[in-house]
């Protein structure tokens, strides 16, 4: 007997051993921090080397390379279309990277970002700032703005989108769809074949407005350069010198913003995936007697668009939306402007801001309790990869906590969002992603989405590629030490919060060894859908979802809906607020002749045309960069 428990005693001692070295004995060794930093410097520096290329192979000096793909998957001559892409001009992707270099500098071991570095693309800034309002602004684009001669009128279009759509055109004079189709490649000689018929219908969506997501990732870039300004000095004049108003980025979020509540047909009307996939909380707010308001995607009113969209500027089919992803930066916008002393806290003194902010909070506490209300397709609007939302939501906490180690929030409205976002992520997301994490032979774990998960080999058998296992991996790191550490100004180090849980700290130590393992493994790819379009297949077409306002963009009733199919020139809206016994009576109807898809069945699920995404390996190496690099700097 006393052998017995001898043993046993000596199994729990291994087991225990072996648990503490999983949860505390990952090293991140300095080269790959080094190396990952190299190649982000080198891709800017590339497509410096490559920019005198026209659409639509075009590379605006200073950006880092983002691509606009497709999602194919199933065959090897379907999935194969995924390693194409077109290189998209955004200053979406390149903000995101000098936020994530310089918090990867301030928040862990990471290299320096030179000056140059910076300058190159912080100089572009300019270039995608609205330009048609006639004062000083900080409102950005997501594409470059340039005048229209004829419109007298600046547009925010994709030179290399358009170009290709025009290229597109001449296909049929050569047997381009018969040559893929013979060859085996059917389902991109249909991709093709569907651009060559609608190649003016889509040329359209490459037409659009300034918008809240790239507004306030701008104002979120500002904060961390004045928080670093001491090693940062020149770029942040530079960045201080081109918004000179910061105002105009926070009227912007209010004067788009969702109020159902309302009664004012332009702000109370929506796109009805939105109202469809977020209802329920709008039920909570009715029945409690509480207003709401919310940041919309679109820096477009129904009152603009009836006037701007001939000059070319429109929402995609003509109406607004909310995304969670937009909603999560838009809460990091304000969060790190008033923290980093960029705003004074007295901005949330305004009564509309005030409720967006805290409105925002709770709607993402609601969605990630709810499992993103059971559609994240149409919650996640543009940001299919949902770990990357999380992220998104993550940043904010890390803020409010490195904040809260110094005493009391700066306002309420900050102290509620610090709770509701600690119990969303601390919750919510902590316990998705330990019941996510996947184990392999080296006993480290990794993450995925959906890249290279509908894929078979030629016999037809599942393959999985894991083409966003990085990606996946680095942002559930970065998620678990945001939500779980606070930073150490004094030692400049990065600490676990009290009582933080001993599998979280063991998941962060097995992703990081994972990370370690396989970044430069050889084995995956860097890839990773870090934005998408609204649309990715028919269960995501807006007008199959209740709605009660049907018009031209021009604002004229459409009185007799069976006479007009939905088309770009039409506006189908959820206007206002609808009872929940209306709604689900509205439910059991069909809208412009289909019933309303109820179901989310992954990404992968359909095999449509069309559904783009955009992917960046440099903005890859910079998460995962970030992640190892905070992780190297965690005091235990």
């Amino acid at each position: 007997m006393v052998n017995r428990h001898l043993t046993l005693l000596q199994l729990v001692c291994i087991v225990c051993c072996s648990l503490a070295q999983q949860g505390e004995g990952a090293s991140v060794p300095n080269e790959i921090v080094t190396k990952l930093f190299k190649l982000i410097q080198d891709d800017q520096k590339n497509n410096l080397i490559s920019s005198n290329r026209q659409p639509p192979f075009y590379r605006q000096p200073g950006l880092y390379s983002s691509y606009t793909k497709n999602n194919f998957h199933g065959k090897p001559s379907s999935a194969v279309g995924r390693t194409v892409g077109v290189f998209d001009n955004n200053l979406f992707t390149t903000n995101f990277i000098n936020t994530i270099l310089m918090e990867a500098y301030q928040r862990g071991r990471a290299p320096l970002p030179s000056p140059e570095q910076l300058r190159m693309s912080l100089d572009l800034l300019p270039l995608y700032k609205d330009k048609n309002r006639p004062y000083e602004n900080s409102v950005a684009a997501y594409w470059p703005m340039v005048y229209d001669e004829k419109a007298m009128f600046w547009q925010s279009h994709s030179s290399n989108h358009l170009a290709l759509l025009d290229l597109l055109k001449t296909y049929h004079k050569i047997p381009l769809y018969q040559a893929l189709s013979f060859l085996g490649y059917s389902d991109i000689a249909n991709f093709i074949k569907y651009f060559e018929n609608n190649s003016d219908n889509l040329k359209s969506i490459a037409y659009i407005p300034m918008d809240t997501d790239c507004t306030l990732i701008n104002i979120g870039l500002g904060s961390v350069l004045l928080k670093g300004k001491a090693n940062f000095p020149l770029a942040w004049e530079q960045w201080e010198g081109y918004n000179t108003n910061l105002s105009s980025a926070f009227d912007a979020v209010k004067d788009y913003s969702y109020r159902p509540f309302w009664g004012d047909k332009d702000s109370g009307s929506i796109d009805p995936r939105t109202y469809y996939v977020f209802r329920h909380f709008l039920d909570d707010a009715k029945a409690a007697g509480k207003d709401v308001a919310l940041p919309t995607t679109w820096t477009q009113s129904q009152r603009e668009l009836s006037w701007q969209r001939d000059k070319g500027m429109a929402m995609f089919r003509n109406v607004n939306n909310v995304c969670l992803g937009v909603t999560a930066n838009t809460v990091y916008g304000i969060t790190s402007s008033i923290l980093s002393g960029l705003v004074n806290v007295s901005v949330l003194e305004d009564p509309l801001l005030a409720q967006i902010y805290h409105n925002s909070s709770a709607l993402l506490l609601h969605s990630v309790a709810n499992n993103m209300t059971g559609r994240p397709d149409l919650a996640l609007v543009y940001y299919p990869s949902r770990v990357q939302v999380e992220w998104f939501i993550s940043r904010s906490l890390a803020k409010l906590e490195d904040a809260a180690q110094k005493g009391p929030q700066p306002s309420p409205l900050l102290e509620f969002a610090y709770k509701t976002l600690k119990a969303a992520l601390r919750v919510h997301v902590t316990q998705r992603l330990l019941e996510k994490a996947q184990e392999d032979a080296q006993n480290t774990v990794f993450f995925e989405e959906f890249l290279g998960m509908g894929d078979f080999s030629a016999s037809g058998a599942a393959k999985k590629t894991g083409e966003d296992r990085i990606f996946s991996t680095a942002m559930a790191l970065n998620v678990l030490i945001n939500s779980w550490t606070r930073l150490d100004e004094t030692k400049q180090a990065l600490k676990w919060v009290a009582d933080t849980p001993q599998n979280v700290k063991m998941t962060a130590s097995r992703a990081t060894l994972w990370l370690t393992h396989n970044t430069f493994g050889g084995k995956y790819k860097p890839g990773g859908a870090f934005f998408a379009g609204s649309y990715k297949w028919e269960r995501t077409w807006p007008n199959y979802y209740p709605g009660n306002r049907y018009n031209f963009y021009n604002g004229s009733t459409i009185h007799d809906w069976n006479s007009q199919e939905p088309s770009s020139v039409t506006s189908f809206f959820m206007d206002g607020y609808v009872s929940p016994d209306s709604y689900t009576a509205m439910l059991g109807q069909t809208w412009f002749g289909r019933t309303t898809p109820r179901d989310f069945r992954g990404y992968n699920a359909e095999k449509e045309y069309f559904f783009a995404y955009w992917e960046s390996e440099p903005l890859t190496y910079a998460i995962t960069m970030l992640g190892l690099a905070m992780y190297s700097n965690i005091d235990e």
